[in-house]
């Protein structure tokens, strides 16, 4: 089967329906060797919080030095996210081949029973487990599928189970009172094992399965409290108390998530209770980079483009909340599709009032409701209008947004996730806008024959030869363009070549590119590059990343210079401009030139690599400074963040 066939095959097994209990996931476990049994778990229960607590763990476990299996569900674009190895999610290859591998046991367990055919999310649980076990993970973070009792995950034996914030959901399965759907998530409870949980309604249930099971249970709020400091747009700081006090930051946006970040903490000290090795700085980096799409994710800041998945009327209450914390007195154009199992006219009642104008949609889904129904939940808000498909809805809420307003996209995951295939496209548009707009200021002409106005751009113009371009950005480091253009013409006058450096005495290649910053430190790198490529490569320079990065001297930034300026392969060298100029603009948000550099690939198509040093270079040196930049003659101006936010600021202060 191809991959497409396997994910034909797959949704097809819906056909079996949703089974609550055991005995069928263990059949097809046992069959498959039992693969649990070889893995160490977090199993993560709840209503509200399951995904945010799971990538929090996920993300403090990796950047502790674990390598980390996390099982999520459902998908909201593809279904290969339901399941990652330290952050990457599973290749279609592997989810083909472990359906064809998996397929025979379900068929030979339907043989005599139809009913005993696993069901969709027991197929997939099962393709979880096994895929985790072949590739060695140290730790498992599973998310419960639906409540906990009799979930398809409840077959393993944690370490560690936490309990997200209740509410009502799934009542037909779960109970209809919130201390029954208490008693199918603590389920998940085993003999022994530390649960951590918040207090909430519904607690007792919790309590007494713990002292059943004389399960030590641990209570954000009693145990570990926390507050926080709002951050805007830029995260959270977060203050845990508990044996004594630790202050992280997270990025995740939202009031609701302090509560998700302690649960996880709780988790990780005890991890490290039971002796797993979980560093300060692990946790950390893992609060800061932890990322969780559709949960107040945004997109853009003038407008504020914020994508969201809420359907339970508890999680509207929070997410009105954020939104008015986030954004203060801006008017709000709401997009919401939901499914018809949902408390329309609770969640319409919270999201209302903030709302300016609300877009009723509907997702491409038999199971949700039809605009009409959503429009006419939402008569208390002035502006309502109907839009189909969710495309449609969120390029309109766009269209009629102000920079100062807020577009706000939530309701099921399927709209959610069809929003995001949108956005995802139009947040590459505006990219490519960007770099339309540089290149009608830099480079009106072909790049290859543009007049290049920087320092390696007229280098490589003049030699075209990738010893050169290599040597001479290693001479630009903290060094400016026109010294670096200097230095590299009285270099190159003397020696030609690897070979003829490389036998050049130290003292004379001090005192010829002596003008630069660190001359010495330089010139004991450009020797020792000289002796390598003309011992180990013949005196032609590497044209691939890994062996320009294994020279003296020589990271990702000056290799790609090399690619792209020496030998004209797209690449992307990020210098400080290349990685503060799309930041200022917004097109990305990175903390580092790595980061961007990955960034920048995943957005714009690869015919534009060459050029993108080569245009925030000449626009950080002309226009964009980093120190009172010239935002009055800038091209960009209407759509660079950082411009429009001076206008906004600057507005606010007339009105007050």
């Amino acid at each position: 089967m191809g991959f497409q066939e396997t994910l034909t095959y797959l949704y097809g097994l819906d056909r079996f329906g949703m089974k609550l209990g055991l005995d069928n996931i263990r059949a097809l476990l046992s069959r498959l060797g039992n693969p649990e049994d070889g893995l160490r778990f977090v199993h993560v229960a709840g209503t509200n919080g399951k995904g945010s607590v799971c990538a929090f763990l996920d993300s403090i476990l990796r950047n502790s030095g674990y390598r980390v299996g996390l099982y999520t569900s459902p998908h909201l674009v593809r279904f290969n996210e339901r399941i990652k190895v330290s952050g990457s999610e599973i290749p279609d290859a592997d989810v083909v081949r472990l359906t064809e591998e998996i397929r025979p046991h379900a068929e030979v367990l339907a043989e005599k029973n139809k009913a005993r055919h696993p069901t969709f999310f027991e197929f997939t649980t099962a393709m979880a487990l096994r895929y985790f076990l072949e590739q060695k993970v140290d730790a498992v973070v599973l998310e419960v599928g639906l409540g906990g009792r009799l979930d398809a995950t409840n077959i393993v034996l944690p370490e560690v189970a936490v309990i997200t914030r209740l509410g009502y959901e799934h009542t037909e399965h779960l109970g209809r009172t919130i201390v029954r759907i208490a008693k199918e998530k603590a389920g998940i409870i085993k003999e022994g094992t530390a649960t951590w949980t918040i207090e909430q309604p519904g607690l007792e249930a919790i309590d007494e399965r713990c002292r059943e099971l004389r399960a030590p249970l641990r209570l954000v709020g009693r145990d570990l409290t926390v507050s926080r400091q709002p951050l805007g747009t830029d995260g959270q700081r977060l203050l845990f108390t508990g044996s004594r006090s630790w202050d992280y930051r997270i990025s995740l946006l939202g009031t609701y998530q302090a509560e998700n970040a302690a649960l996880a903490f709780g988790a990780v000290q005890e991890l490290r209770s039971l002796g797993w090795r979980i560093s300060e700085t692990g946790v950390r980096k893992g609060f800061l980079k932890a990322r969780w799409p559709a949960r107040l994710q945004l997109y853009g800041r003038y407008p504020a483009v914020v994508l969201d998945s809420t359907h339970t009327t508890e999680g509207a209450e929070k997410l009105r909340e954020s939104i008015e914390e986030l954004f203060p007195k801006r008017r709000v154009h709401l997009v919401i599709g939901l499914l018809s199992d949902k408390d329309l006219a609770g969640i319409a009642s919270h999201l209302s009032p903030p709302c300016s104008t609300v877009i009723a949609t509907q997702p491409r889904t038999e199971r949700a409701y039809p605009a009409e129904r959503v429009a006419r939940a939402f008569g208390a808000v002035n502006s309502v209008r109907i839009a189909n498909p969710v495309e449609d809805a969120v390029e309109q809420a766009i269209s009629m947004a102000t920079p100062a307003d807020v577009v706000l996209i939530t309701g099921s995951l399927y709209t959610a996730g069809e929003a995001s295939l949108h956005l995802e496209a139009w947040w590459k548009r505006c990219a490519l806008e960007v770099i339309r707009r540089l290149k009608k200021m830099y480079l009106p002409g072909d790049f290859k024959t543009a007049e290049l106005d920087s320092a390696l751009g007229k280098i490589a113009r003049e030699r075209e030869d990738p010893f050169v371009v290599l040597v001479s950005t290693v001479i630009s480091q903290r060094t400016t363009d026109t010294t670096t253009e200097a230095v590299a013409g009285q270099l190159f006058a003397r020696f030609s070549s690897p070979g003829e450096l490389a036998s050049a005495p130290p003292e004379v290649l001090e005192d010829l590119i002596k003008p630069a910053n660190f001359y010495k430190t330089k010139a004991r790198a450009i020797k020792n590059i000289a002796l390598r490529i003309h011992n180990d490569y013949n005196d032609v320079v590497p044209e691939d990343m890994k062996s320009l990065c294994q020279l003296p001297l020589v990271g990702r930034k000056t290799a790609n210079c090399v690619r792209v300026y020496g030998y004209g392969i797209p690449s992307i060298p990020v210098d400080v401009h290349c990685h503060r100029i799309p930041n200022r603009i917004g097109i990305i948000r990175t903390k580092d030139e790595r980061a961007t550099e990955e960034a920048l690939k995943s957005l714009l198509p690869k015919e534009h690599w060459l050029e993108i040093n080569e245009l925030f270079v000449r626009h950080g040196q002309t226009t964009c400074l980093p120190i009172r930049p010239n935002c009055a003659s800038c091209k960009l101006a209407d759509m660079c963040e950082y411009n429009l936010s001076r206008m906004q600021i600057a507005q606010e202060n007339v009105s007050a």
